[in-house]
């Protein structure tokens, strides 16, 4: 009697998210959680990533925008050598534009495609309940479109170029605190510094509000679930005391406290608006909540901490 063959299940794994090998967690989850946190930051396509590793890429984020900051800074000051001269000159506007095109071109060019395309995709001719909108709806949403877009590149670049020139207070020599002069960066390097730091963070939070709409593919759903607010708020106060050390020189204490709470109700707000008006929230989302939460916090420091 011939034995036969044993059923085989028709469902095949799914290619994108791999499970994590025993004993692998670390390596995979820690060592492995830049990968997707890149992808997640670069609207890159998933590459057979390990679930740990996507859960811990969320401890990524801010990192990757203390790297991004600092780009930020080395172009502001090359253009400034090159085109600017602060005892003669007072070019502003060319390093500025080194910002702006560092960010549109590179760092930053997926956080501001997000922003575009959450209002230039299609999915805005549909109301939340999914029936088509009218006519003239959908025309004030194309009006949003070529003037929304447009509108928040030029506020970056004018929060770029107002902020002031100068170089801060520094403990002498002589002075203990002379010790933690050189974490201190330039007083109008420190704006240039922190903001990619809330950008990403930004991200952070928007990946967590809200479900994962239709749209959202299996990397954003994985970094969602894991942006809890355990380490959306811990990084939140990290960068709340990071702001406050850099504005106690300058006795803006208090205003830096009032930009970090305000950058998360705005950040917040928009985000879950976002989220409702597009039926979930998806990577597209997540990565407008991290230019608007840019913006937010260059126009509140300007305000605020100068």
């Amino acid at each position: 009697m011939t034995q036969g063959r044993e059923p085989q299940s028709n469902q095949v794994p799914a290619p994108d998210i791999v499970s994590p090998r025993p004993g692998g967690d670390l390596k995979d989850g820690v060592g492995r959680g830049l990968g997707p946190a890149l992808a997640m930051l670069w609207s890159g396509a998933l590459r057979n990533h390990h679930a740990v590793a996507i859960s811990r890429s969320v401890h990524w984020f801010v990192p990757i925008g203390l790297v991004v900051g600092l780009g930020w800074m080395g172009a502001y000051r090359l253009a400034w050598r090159l085109f600017g001269d602060p005892d003669v000159t007072q070019v502003r506007l060319l390093p500025a534009l080194a910002v702006l095109w560092l960010e549109m071109g590179v760092t930053g060019r997926a956080l501001i495609s997000g922003f575009w395309s959450c209002f230039a995709r299609p999915e805005a001719d549909a109301a939340p309940d999914g029936t088509a909108r009218p006519a003239q709806d959908r025309s004030a949403i194309s009006a949003a479109v070529w003037t929304t877009g447009p509108l928040m590149v030029v506020t970056f670049l004018v929060l770029i170029v107002s902020l002031p020139e100068r170089i801060g207070w520094y403990a002498a020599s002589d002075d203990w605190r002379a010790w933690f002069n050189p974490i201190y960066p330039i007083a109008t390097y420190r704006p240039l510094l922190l903001a990619p730091l809330w950008g990403r963070w930004g991200v952070l939070l928007g990946s967590g509000i809200g479900s994962p709409s239709n749209r959202a593919d299996e990397l954003f759903r994985g970094v969602s679930r894991a942006a809890r607010p355990l380490p959306v708020m811990g990084w939140m106060a990290l960068l709340v005391l990071l702001g406050a050390l850099y504005a106690n020189r300058e006795s803006h204490v208090e205003g830096a406290l009032a930009t970090g709470l305000l950058v998360l109700l705005i950040t917040y707000l928009f985000a879950a608006r976002l989220a409702l008006r597009r039926g979930g929230q998806d990577r597209a989302g997540a990565l407008a909540c991290g230019f608007v939460a840019e913006c937010v916090f260059l126009a509140l420091y300007r305000w605020l901490c100068v």
